[in-house]
């Protein structure tokens, strides 16, 4: 999960890559690290971060746990 929100994730250049990824996260189950989550998140690109929103409301909807 860290993975998805380094370098290779949503911290990627590719601003392709960083889209997937936050969509990406609402198809995962398992718990969410909300705080490393919210530090991954560029306020600066409201692409991904409407992106991650949507992936929350997702898990939500699918009764996943969000973690802490």
């Amino acid at each position: 999960m860290h993975s998805l929100l380094g370098r290779a994730g949503l911290k990627s250049k590719d601003p392709w890559v960083r889209v997937r990824v936050a969509e990406a996260l609402g198809r995962m189950g398992g718990p969410l690290d909300g705080l490393a989550l919210a530090k991954a998140i560029d306020g600066r690109d409201p692409e991904v971060a409407c992106a991650v929103l949507w992936s929350l409301e997702r898990r939500l909807a699918a009764a996943h746990a969000l973690g802490e």
